[in-house]
C-alpha cells in the first residue's frame, strides 16, 4: 500500500485565458515561497513530453492550499470544472484543503460550489475592475491569505496534546 503524497504546495488553478494574473501573483509571492519553503505549482511547469492529465493529477494531490483565480472563462471551462474542483473541493472536506479564491472579474460564480468558501477579496470588486495600485494590494492581500493558511495549517500541526489530569485516566 502506497502513502498519499504529502500536502505541501499551493496550486493554482485559472483559465489560461487569465494567465497574466497567474504570472503577476507568482512575482508577488516569491518573497513567500522563498521564505515558508512553500512549492508553488502551475500547469505552466509541466514538462515538455510529460502526460498532462497525470501531472495535474499528482499536483491536485499535493496540494496543501488552492487558489481559484475565478472568472467567466474560469467557470466556463470544462477541465477545470469536472477535473481540478471535484478533487480541491472533495480535499476541503475530508483532508484540510485550503480553498482560497479571487474574483478576477464579473461570473456568475454563485450558482457553483465555489460561493460556499469566504473569498479572499469581496467578489462585488473583482480583479479587473480596480486600478493599478489597487491590484498590487489586492495581490498583496492575496499572499497575505496564502501566508495565513499555511501558518495556520502548520500551527495546527505543532499544537501539543492537551495534558490529561488524573481524573481523565481510567484504569
Amino acid at each position: 500500500m502506497t502513502l498519499p503524497p504529502e500536502r505541501d504546495q499551493l496550486f493554482i488553478s485559472y483559465s489560461h485565458v487569465d494567465r497574466g494574473w497567474v504570472e503577476r501573483l507568482q512575482t508577488m509571492i516569491r518573497p513567500l515561497v522563498r521564505s515558508e519553503a512553500l512549492r508553488l505549482w502551475d500547469d505552466s511547469q509541466i514538462p515538455a513530453g510529460a502526460k498532462w492529465k497525470v501531472e495535474i493529477e499528482k499536483a491536485l494531490a499535493s496540494a496543501k492550499v488552492a487558489l481559484l483565480l475565478v472568472s467567466d472563462n474560469f467557470l466556463a471551462s470544462e477541465f477545470v470544472t469536472n477535473k481540478e474542483l471535484p478533487p480541491l473541493l472533495r480535499a476541503a472536506e475530508e483532508e484540510g484543503l485550503c480553498i482560497l479564491w479571487v474574483c478576477l472579474g464579473p461570473c456568475f460564480y454563485e450558482a457553483t460550489p465555489i460561493h460556499e468558501y469566504q473569498a479572499v477579496l469581496p467578489p462585488g470588486e473583482p480583479l479587473e475592475a480596480l486600478s493599478p495600485v489597487q491590484q498590487k494590494a489586492a495581490l498583496k492581500t492575496i499572499a497575505g491569505a496564502i501566508s495565513d493558511a499555511l501558518r495556520s495549517e502548520v500551527a495546527a500541526a505543532q499544537v501539543p496534546p492537551a495534558p490529561v489530569s488524573p481524573a481523565q485516566v481510567q484504569t
